[in-house]
């Protein structure tokens, strides 16, 4: 008899934790650590992307700060296009959940490899949320970005050996702090509360009279001007076109923010570079009350969703990062 009870306690619990009550969402997954080189490891991922249902659209290495300059992290940017085409069918700033990334990254003075990837569910949990999607369509978003977590997982550790660890990583929280996400803890009052629609309404940059003008001006500003900024990979979500866009010194301070949350060392000196799947950054261009806006996400905002776990006196302490950011993408999009 107590058998039975305790197979029905943990069939409750399971469920429990399949529904989303009291599961908790890293922002990363960890995937493996493995006993490959980064050479053998990144190869193994590009070629089990492009065997795959996926569909991958670039590639990019990362720039880790001075104090790790030996740090190697390859991001694979890649989408599911049953999803995406999902998710177009509401496309603006949900759009954002589109864009999927693994992040292969050796460091430490022992080179280990690791390799990780942004919780799909996360993102559905954050941008398919409300704004013109209702409770079951959530619902079933929320179920497909488990299903695709599975096989993102099972892609890795089937291709890339060591240690299968699928352990959430980044920031932790909790259902309820993403429904909807509107920042973390006491600041959220710098991101002014706001969901993800409000903070693409904030990262507003341009709106013109059709599509493909405005299409043409952030291809023209990405090709033309000299910010530093790189076009790493373009998806249309929908009506939606999806930029997704990246810059060597963003990278670089970004992984430094959590070094001491990390427990950063002189034999790890940049733990930061687990959160380089953070990037490239989705600058979107969509219809909104008939016209067409290009608009990219506020900083401090993403970066919160990304690099929370820092903790608030890192967001303290970098407080004019976030800002910087915003006014170098401004000055990329010709503002």
């Amino acid at each position: 008899m107590k058998k039975l009870l305790l197979s029905l306690a943990i069939v409750v619990l399971a469920g429990a934790l399949v529904s989303g009550q009291g599961q908790q969402f890293g922002v990363f997954i960890e995937a493996v650590e493995s006993d490959m080189t980064f050479e053998d490891a990144t190869a193994a991922v590009e070629v089990a992307l492009n065997d795959s249902s996926f569909e991958l659209l670039n590639t990019f290495d990362t720039t880790a700060p001075e104090a790790g300059a030996e740090y190697r992290s390859r991001v694979f940017v890649f989408h599911d296009p049953a999803y995406t085409a999902d998710i177009g069918a509401f496309a603006g700033p949900h759009a954002a959940a589109a864009l999927l990334r693994i992040n292969v990254y050796e460091f430490g003075a022992d080179k280990v490899v690791k390799v990780n990837f942004v919780n799909i569910e996360t993102l559905a949990c954050v941008y398919l949320f409300e704004n013109g999607i209702d409770a079951a369509a959530h619902d079933n978003f929320i179920a497909t970005a488990a299903t695709l977590n599975q096989n993102v997982l099972d892609l890795i550790s089937a291709n890339v050996t060591g240690a299968v660890l699928n352990e959430p990583s980044g920031a932790i929280r909790d259902l309820d702090q993403l429904h909807p996400y509107i920042g973390d803890g006491d600041a959220q009052v710098m991101v002014n509360f706001s969901d993800y629609a409000m903070n693409y309404e904030q990262g507003f940059v341009q709106a013109f009279a059709s599509f493909d003008e405005a299409v043409a001006f952030v291809e023209t500003n990405l090709a033309n001007v000299n910010d530093g900024w790189e076009l790493i990979a373009t998806l249309d979500v929908g009506d939606t076109r999806l930029f997704g866009i990246t810059k060597a010194d963003v990278e670089a301070a970004s992984a430094e923010i959590v070094g001491d949350a990390l427990e950063a060392s002189a034999t790890n000196p940049v733990p930061g570079i687990n959160h380089n799947a953070a990037y490239p950054i989705e600058v979107l261009v969509y219809e909104a009350n008939g016209e067409f806006v290009v608009a990219y996400p506020a900083q401090m905002w993403r970066m919160m969703l990304y690099y929370w776990d820092a903790g608030i006196g890192a967001f303290v302490e970098y407080q004019t990062l976030p800002g910087e950011f915003d006014a170098s993408l401004l000055a990329e999009l010709g503002q």
